[in-house]
């Protein structure tokens, strides 16, 4: 069961595994450590520099002024002149200025004086490339680690695959998932979530990796396959009687098997139940019936064939009321989606024998097709629960997987044989173990 997805599964967690332990070998055996503080150097100190005073700058010589009534010195012979020509000397005190820079001629020779200070800051620069050589002396040796410590610290090391790692696998695999019959967006819906847990998921030295890995696996697809579900013989025990239950599905599914399991079922739980042979139409189809019906020693209410389906249902919930029987089991005759006269015929049924539920029952081999019917028929119908039968054939798993996801509807049992008690109730877990069993 279950054989060609669990390889494919098998093979991308074989896959994943070696890439996580090739990076778990080329991580480093020990976390890198927190850098011991140190002791700051002590910076030198250096002797403050004497610091060169600048030559004060010689002062330019400011022409004298001359005093009030005072007549400068070149022009003392003109003192002798009588006062109204006062005005006379004052006209030429704008000639004394370009006599001033005769006396202030010697400037030129001072930039030579203070030529040094631009060269002043060269010994204070010149000591700081020489820092760097200073911290040579702080290297110290690192303490020796004990062996428990280092053992400690090689197996606690982690490492984690990042998202172009894993997207070189997840290709592989979503090819893999839709070769084993799984819908393409439930496909796409899987890899994504697997990426997120993938991603997320550390790998330590020492631990079980490929364990991590299908852990991770198993989860994504628990996910899923969890829809709310519902116990059909719980459901009947608590329902008002008769309990009245309507099985759909194609022809050679498996159908009136089936029926006579949940029958078997029901007996086991103290249920009665009584048979509606309203398959009228497939030839042998009521024999068939009558067969389980006297195997199980339940009562089958029949017609002729060609005879109205919907009136043989009727007369059964009529009898089951008069009859004090609990369950009522309506066998219809298989049919595809596409024949549109019959799925008139079921609908008629439906209105007539308002069954508390509606069973569609296929084979699991029918693998996309298999999830193309199924939304069919509710859109068609109502489908409340699904059946699979031949669960115990080499399936490829994968439509399984996308009915609850797709169309919302559980899977409430699967066959697994011929017998009667061939009948399992489905769960995640149990399909889970099977992929991984």
């Amino acid at each position: 069961m279950f054989g060609f997805l669990k390889k494919k599964i098998e093979d991308f967690a074989s896959k994943i595994t070696k890439k996580a332990e090739e990076k778990i070998e080329e991580a480093p055996t020990q976390p890198k450590e927190e850098p011991v503080p140190q002791p700051e150097p002590k910076k030198e100190e250096r002797k403050p520099e004497p610091k060169k005073e600048k030559p004060a700058p010689k002062a330019k010589p400011t022409p004298p002024t001359p005093k009030p009534g005072v007549s400068p010195v070149p022009a003392t012979p003109q003192v002798i002149e009588p006062e109204p020509a006062a005005p006379k000397v004052i006209e030429p005190e704008p000639e004394p200025e370009p006599a001033a820079p005769k006396v202030v001629e010697p400037e030129p020779v001072a930039p030579k004086v203070t030529e040094p200070v631009p060269a002043e800051p060269k010994p204070v620069v010149s000591p700081v490339p020489a820092i760097p050589p200073v911290a040579k002396p702080i290297e110290e040796k690192k303490p020796k680690l004990g062996l428990v410590t280092r053992i400690k610290r090689a197996v606690a090391a982690e490492v984690s695959l990042s998202e172009k790692e894993i997207d070189d696998f997840m290709w592989e695999f979503e090819l893999a998932l839709l070769e084993a019959d799984v819908a393409q967006p439930v496909a796409e819906e899987i890899i994504s979530l697997l990426k997120q847990r993938l991603a997320a998921t550390k790998f330590s030295r020492g631990s079980d990796v490929r364990t991590v890995i299908e852990s991770a696996v198993r989860d994504t697809i628990r996910e899923i396959v969890s829809v709310p579900s519902f116990d059909l013989v719980e459901k009947a025990k608590k329902s008002e009687k008769p309990f009245v239950v309507m099985f759909l599905g194609p022809n050679g599914a498996g159908k009136t098997t089936t029926l006579a399991k949940i029958a078997h079922m029901l007996k086991e739980n103290n249920l009665s139940s009584i048979f509606a042979a309203s398959d009228t139409f497939r030839a042998a189809s009521i024999e068939q019936l009558q067969y389980h019906a006297d195997a199980l020693g339940i009562k089958m209410v029949k017609h002729t064939y060609g005879a109205d389906p919907a009136a043989v249902a009727f007369d059964t919930i009529k009898s089951a009321k008069a009859r004090g029987i609990d369950c009522v089991l309506i066998d219809t005759a298989g049919r595809q989606e596409t024949n549109k006269n019959l799925m008139e015929e079921l609908k008629k049924i439906k209105r007539v024998a308002n069954p508390h539920l509606l069973i569609y029952l296929d084979e699991a081999l029918a693998g996309n097709a298999l999830l193309e019917r199924v939304e069919q028929f509710k859109a068609e119908i109502g489908v409340d629960g699904v059946i699979l039968s031949k669960m115990d054939m080499d399936v490829k798993g994968g439509g399984v997987i996308s009915i609850a996801r797709s169309t919302g509807v559980p899977i409430i049992y699967y066959g697994i044989g011929q017998s009667y008690r061939d009948l399992v109730r489905f769960s995640a877990d149990d399909l889970l173990d099977r992929i991984f069993g």
